[in-house]
């Protein structure tokens, strides 16, 4: 139930959307299946075991075959919704759980419009709420969405699961910073959900903007989350083989290395080094910027090893081919398993280069440039060679295998 505390803010629990489905008995339509599978370990090479910090052996455990279990993804109607910018929803007095970063719920931190009051009862600032100017919206947002990597492995295969549940008039929500800038200039990212839903064959009516404060909407078209961040569901993949199809994707030897020196943080120290190494086992510099999406599908579709330090564009590692090399460079102490599920899902291999930090000037570790051994980078180059030697008369060119279901 609503409560509402003084003028301008409202109390509300914290509920995952499959709790408020049946409290409510709201109708809902399965988009794909909950599924038990088997994450087989992709891990070829890492030197994890050369840095002693608090999560390595978690990372490690990870590394090995997991029994992963993954909720069934619905579409439902959620009646007189709440949604903020990036995508908090708030109906009939309770907050999608899955709507909100989980270590904001877990660590009951204050979080944009929301804050912690006493037993599980959060408060909802409302004072700038605004009405939709549609009856029917469908909710295209969430937390990160300004990155790349969250709009193309979680939001897009949501929505290209649930295409036949969004009328070709339907009305679409986004933040307001994407659709009407200060500078009145479209930002990149919109550009890249442009060009990725066109490629989907998502096709909307109009876009609704979200503002700072957030919208009321009379009926909001929910669709869940395909799997956590690092235990994705297997079903996301059925969008990444479609737009490959679409693109023309072609089987190649292609090496390439995908920088990081065009953006703000997370750079490779030693780049022209790290570069140099790379030109005598066949690698291509490549700036991700300079391709349009369909482009970006592509190139990553037809390479047969992929290298970069770990960030938004290798986040196109979806696209590539069961069997891939995968070469990411990682910040020695970084313990995030959101790229290595995505190329696990893929049939891919992993072999990781970490490395210590060289500047210290961001407050979060993992946006800190950092160095990449040489030695190190020849040892994991050495096994990549020997393997491809070993595997290249039998590697899968097919489409990409799904895990074994348990």
């Amino acid at each position: 139930m609503l409560l509402t505390i003084g003028k301008f803010a409202m109390r509300c629990e914290v509920k995952g959307i499959f709790e408020i489905v049946k409290e409510k008995g709201l109708e809902y339509k399965v988009l794909s299946p909950a599924v038990d599978y088997l994450r087989s370990s992709i891990a070829r090479f890492t030197n994890i075991n050369e840095f002693n910090f608090d999560r390595s052996d978690y990372l490690e455990s990870q590394y090995k075959n997991r029994k992963i279990s993954v909720d069934p993804c619905i579409c439902v109607d959620l009646r007189d919704a709440i949604v903020l910018l990036d995508g908090t929803i708030i109906v009939d007095g309770c907050i999608v759980k899955d709507t909100v970063p989980g270590v904001v719920v877990k660590q009951r931190q204050r979080y944009k419009l929301l804050s912690p009051v006493d037993g599980d009862a959060w408060e909802v600032d409302v004072s700038g709420i605004v009405n939709s100017p549609v009856e029917l919206a469908v909710c295209t947002t969430r937390y990160g969405i300004q990155y790349y990597g969250y709009w193309l492995a979680e939001i897009l295969p949501r929505l290209y699961a649930a295409r036949s549940e969004i009328p070709p008039n339907a009305s679409i929500l986004m933040p307001a910073n994407f659709t009407s800038p200060p500078d009145g200039q479209p930002s990149g990212m919109w550009k890249a959900i442009q060009q990725s839903l066109e490629l989907a064959g998502i096709a909307f009516g109009s876009v609704i903007s979200l503002p700072e404060a957030g919208m009321r909407i009379p009926r909001l078209r929910y669709v869940s989350k395909m799997g956590p961040t690092d235990r994705k569901a297997p079903a996301i993949f059925e969008c990444f083989r479609e737009l490959s199809g679409r693109v023309g994707a072609r089987t190649s030897d292609r090496r390439i290395y995908v920088t990081r020196h065009d953006v703000a943080d997370r750079r490779v120290h030693n780049e022209d080094e790290v570069m140099s190494l790379l030109g005598k086992h066949g690698f291509e510099y490549i700036r991700v910027s300079e391709y349009d999406f369909a482009g970006q599908v592509e190139l990553f579709s037809s390479a047969s090893v992929i290298a970069g330090p770990l960030g938004s564009a290798l986040t196109n590692i979806a696209f590539a081919r069961s069997g891939t090399a995968i070469l990411p460079m990682i910040p020695a102490h970084w313990d995030d398993m959101f790229f290595y599920d995505l190329a696990a899902l893929g049939g891919m291999y992993w072999y990781e280069v970490r490395g210590p930090l060289s500047t210290n000037v961001h407050k979060l570790y993992h946006r800190n440039d950092f160095e990449v051994d040489l030695p190190t980078l020849r040892r994991a180059l050495a096994l990549i060679e020997e393997d491809s030697d070993r595997t290249k008369p039998v590697r899968s060119r097919g489409p990409y295998p799904l895990p074994a279901q348990i």
